[in-house]
């Protein structure tokens, strides 16, 4: 890693096989020692990975059970933190905010698409979210 650090997220998925690779311990114990789960670290071993880690705390894990130095950690994470603001969004605060119905049971219509992915299984059209509030999928058949 130059002083600069990775520029792209394929070249930091890069840095972190190269750090499993150089490190003295195995994979599996890079994952022990990590104490972030196996499938994770694996993950970021795997040169099908395309996909820049979400939880910097568990990339600082990793980086420790590889063996970086702190000053090195420090600058792993830096250039993390500059990729993960680079995509437009910290995946770690990521969250969907759905606008509440204003009043206390209202049936909310999903924006288009929405309604697609929501699984609302056979018995009827509305998924309860929170609460009284409802969220219900458009129908083609008045309710019975």
């Amino acid at each position: 890693m130059t002083d600069r650090g990775p520029g792209s997220t394929a070249e930091f998925l890069s840095l972190l096989r190269q750090m499993a690779q150089q490190s003295p311990r195995s994979k599996g114990q890079i994952a022990a020692f990590s104490g972030i789960p196996r499938s994770t670290a694996y993950s970021f071993m795997s040169p099908a990975n395309t996909a820049l880690p979400s939880n910097p705390d568990q990339v600082r894990a990793y980086a420790q059970a590889c063996g970086l130095t702190a000053a090195g950690i420090e600058q792993l994470m830096r250039s993390w933190k500059q990729l993960d603001a680079a995509r437009g969004r910290s995946a770690v605060e990521e969250t969907i905010h759905l606008t509440p119905p204003p009043a206390e049971h209202t049936t909310w219509h999903p924006p288009p698409g929405l309604a697609d992915i929501l699984d609302t299984g056979d018995t009827g059209r509305s998924v309860h979210i929170a609460g009284d509030a409802q969220l219900t999928a458009p129908s083609d058949h008045p309710p019975s």
